[in-house]
């Protein structure tokens, strides 16, 4: 038997690949057996408990390892040290022990310290290292409680990106970031093809945006865009709710429920004759592998069948005749044929929980276009902020004055629909120069 095997108190330590694949690099050496023998030996003794072995040598840099293993230190002073401050060996904290001459506990509490009177600095490495050991060695339980899993085990390269908290403001994050570069996207996709409805039409062009999502995160961020291409911009919030399968006891009571849509909006509509194209999205946009609208978009197509007949024109049996008499009298004149559009349209189209097929009898003379902005796929938004009530309510873990904390993403709707509007507007522009 070897007086020195190294592969034995690696098996003892859990064998973690950070030990393995070290051994490899370093077997070449001709007293790498002893020399990492003694280093593992010394950590066997030190690690005993599982969770922070296995944090040990995944926070270690593998340089540093390497070098640990070909020369260990004379003595276990330093990563006794660790072990008992419950503190991991990243780089900048492991020089910052290593260099205390002995004084390595009275230096750390004087950082704590100075970090807990609110002066933790993000850009410096010793603040940010010492936050993550607290954060990943549970000095932090009241806080991890509230994340989701996949931010409560960070890497430490992921940690020193976290976002500022600010008091009273808004978290963006790496996860915001992403989702606006992907809501840009999906409302430039919007924005072509509005321009390319108004190129070579001769009727006035409108744009509806459904709140909430469709309104506050597509068509609001560009409407200085769309507004500047001399097309008139409106706003309206018909309720995916309410024209849900469980609200309608029968068929009839489904057509005959018109979304509400406001008077001005219908005088407009009725003055001008535009085509009209109405943007909303949503989170489910497929449903038995074709396309899926917002159930939202019912509602507008039972008012658009109502102003049709208002309009003489009737496909559909069953309309709500008091919504069809209100809109005689704004004398309308011209009739709207129902279209959809998608990034990814199929020939089957659901509209909520519903098949929509959609009838017209040639007489219509005008476009009511109806564009569900997302989609599925990896490259595509996936509607992220839709329902931006709740979505402020997830608990977003970053750095304060004080070093590592947690806060929901936002103080208040209105406070997050506006900051992150910003942001996809400037991404939006960024893409156009």
């Amino acid at each position: 038997m070897r007086p020195h095997n190294p592969y034995k108190y690696a098996r003892r330590l859990g064998s973690h690949k950070k030990i393995i694949n070290t051994l490899e690099k370093i077997k070449s050496n001709s007293d790498f057996e002893y020399s990492a023998a003694d280093m593992l030996r010394r950590l066997n003794i030190i690690l005993k408990d599982e969770k922070y072995r296995s944090l040990f040598f995944d926070s270690i840099s593998d340089d540093r390892f390497v070098a640990l293993m070909r020369n260990p230190p004379p003595s276990s002073s330093v990563f006794e040290l660790l072990r008992s401050e419950n503190l991991l060996p990243t780089p900048a904290l492991l020089s910052f022990i290593e260099d205390g001459d002995g004084e390595g506990k009275t230096r750390l509490n004087k950082l704590r310290e100075h970090i807990r009177h609110g002066n933790f600095n993000p850009s410096d490495p010793l603040h940010v290292e010492l936050e993550y050991s607290r954060y990943r060695l549970g000095g932090l339980s009241a806080v991890k409680k509230k994340l989701s899993d996949a931010d409560s085990k960070l890497s430490i390269d992921d940690f020193r990106n976290l976002p500022r908290i600010a008091e009273n403001g808004v978290v963006i994050g790496k996860r915001e970031l992403e989702y606006a570069e992907l809501t840009a996207r999906e409302a430039l996709n919007v924005f072509y093809l509005i321009l390319e409805k108004k190129t070579g039409k001769q009727a006035p062009l409108l744009v509806i945006g459904n709140s909430r999502y469709g309104s506050q995160f597509v068509v609001e961020p560009i409407q200085d865009l769309i507004m500047q291409n001399g097309v008139m911009v409106e706003h309206e919030y018909i309720k995916s709710q309410d024209f849900y399968r469980s609200r309608f006891d029968d068929e009839q009571k489904r057509h005959a429920t018109a979304g509400h849509i406001s008077v001005s909006a219908w005088k407009l509509i009725a003055e001008h004759n535009p085509d009209i194209i109405v943007v909303d999205g949503t989170q489910l946009p497929e449903h038995e592998m074709s396309t899926r609208f917002p159930a939202a978009m019912l509602g507008y197509i039972n008012a658009f069948l109502a102003y049709n007949a208002a309009c003489g024109i009737d496909v559909q049996k069953g309309l709500d005749i008091a919504e069809v008499q209100k809109l005689k009298h704004l004398n309308p004149s011209h009739g709207y044929k129902i279209s959809f559009w998608a990034p990814k349209l199929t020939e089957r189209v659901f509209v909520g929980e519903y098949e929509y097929r959609p009838q017209h009898t040639g007489e219509e003379d005008r476009e009511l276009l109806l564009v569900c902005s997302t989609t599925q796929g990896k490259d595509y938004s996936q509607a992220y902020f839709d329902n931006p009530d709740e979505y402020i309510k997830d608990i977003r873990v970053g750095f304060t004055r004080k070093g590592i904390s947690y806060a929901p993403v936002a103080s208040d709707e209105e406070t997050f629909v506006a900051v992150m509007q910003g942001i996809v507007r400037s991404i939006a522009m960024r893409e156009l120069k």
